[in-house]
């Protein structure tokens, strides 16, 4: 129980443990506390115990498995980094050892947001064991086969270059209602994102969703870049839910299309996005006459 006794004997036993891991090997990396949440007040009495004893962990520990994580991600970010000004440690490495909650786990519309977040605050992140073994923590199907969160950490795998800045607005949605209810200290929840610029390639890949409607991906900065006049081949993947256990032996392609990239910007509509799955763009440059026009008729439905 975290008390004031479970609080001093916890810190206690840290330093204890530190100095003796410290005796055997003095290079050891040592991480912690490895709270189950995030709270502002345990983490400061935890790292001025550290400043005042010499046993400043080499990396922050702590959990991310609330309801409200995704929400908070950020705010949790800032402030522990705001602690560590305030007691004078320099930045540590951040590793998030559990996160998501067992329903969040293997649904590719929900991962894209801790990813997102992942990406944004620019932490280390361990997606949370909650369910069967040999499942690869609900990225695969059966022994060989993936499901439909696999497709999107390999999408998330392969890219490459750097993460461009990003901007997310889910207007109906959470910003709505942090609007009504002033909670300024919440953010959005729905449609978010990442995208990465790959300098050698010349492409952008982006892995998103989140939300179930319409949504809208502008790219701007676009005048006088590598892009600026070029014709652009811009494909649209959709990984598809079917279940932890559902095999999804290939994304859906949605678009795939060319276009002639004039001025500042670049938009990329989404007109009947599912909140379930996850989207992945790429965006690269094409011969000046290509012509490519795909959009998918057909394309995955479910009857119940």
């Amino acid at each position: 129980e975290y008390n004031t006794v479970g609080r001093d004997a916890f810190n206690e036993a840290w330093k204890q443990t530190f100095e003796e891991v410290r005796s055997i090997n003095p290079d050891a990396l040592i991480g912690g506390p490895g709270f189950c949440d995030y709270d502002h007040d345990e983490i400061e009495y935890f790292l001025a115990f550290c400043v005042e004893n010499d046993c400043v962990p080499d990396v922050m520990i702590y959990h991310e498995l609330h309801d409200d994580s995704v929400y908070y991600w950020q705010r949790h970010v800032d402030d522990y980094r705001a602690i560590e000004q305030e007691l004078g440690i320099p930045e540590l490495p951040i590793i998030i050892t559990e996160y998501g909650r067992m329903q969040d786990n293997g649904y590719p519309g929900k991962m894209v947001q801790y990813i997102t977040r992942i990406e944004d605050s620019k932490v280390y992140a361990n997606n949370a064991y909650w369910r069967l073994s040999n499942n690869l923590n609900d990225v695969c199907a059966d022994d060989n086969s993936p499901n439909a969160n696999w497709w999107l950490m390999r999408w998330y795998a392969d890219m490459e270059g750097q993460t461009l800045a990003s901007e997310s607005h889910d207007l109906f949605k959470s910003d709505f209602e942090r609007s009504v209810k002033k909670k300024k200290s919440l953010d959005h929840q729905g449609f978010m994102g990442v995208a990465a610029y790959d300098e050698q390639q010349e492409q952008i890949t982006v892995v998103c969703g989140g939300r179930s409607g319409k949504a809208k991906i502008v790219f701007d900065n676009l005048k006088d870049s590598v892009f600026d006049g070029k014709t652009l081949r811009i494909t649209v993947e959709e990984t598809v839910y079917k279940g932890l256990y559902g095999v999804v032996s290939s994304p859906v392609l949605l678009r795939d299309y060319t276009v002639r990239q004039r001025g500042d910007q670049l938009k990329i509509d989404f007109s009947d996005l599912c909140e379930e799955n996850a989207y992945h763009i790429t965006v690269t440059i094409e011969d000046a006459d290509a012509k490519i026009d795909f959009t998918n008729q057909a394309g995955p439905a479910r009857f119940e």
